[in-house]
């Protein structure tokens, strides 16, 4: 059992990271989560249209805004994956 929790872990913060991904994904396609509940895919999606006016900050601010999150989860699995790897440690 010690030897399955920290592949459980990095495998958690890595699958969590696709699941705001896929959710972003299925509300900027509009199949997800509905108008009163905030996504970061609804609010791409809603101004997207913005993007070739001068108000293209509407829509990049929320994808920077996911990009950045997906990439720290990304970086925790990977440091927790370096940090509790029990072979590297023999």
């Amino acid at each position: 059992m010690p030897q399955v929790i920290p592949a459980l872990t990095v495998l958690a913060a890595s699958q969590f990271a696709s699941a705001i991904l896929l959710e972003s994904g299925l509300s900027f396609l509009g199949i997800g989560a509905q108008p009163p509940m905030p996504s970061w895919g609804g609010m791409i999606r809603d101004h997207y249209a913005y993007l070739l006016t001068g108000q293209a900050h509407l829509a990049l601010v929320p994808g920077f805004a996911l990009a950045s999150l997906v990439l720290a989860f990304m970086a925790l699995g990977t440091a927790l994956r370096d940090v509790l790897d029990v072979r590297a440690s023999s």
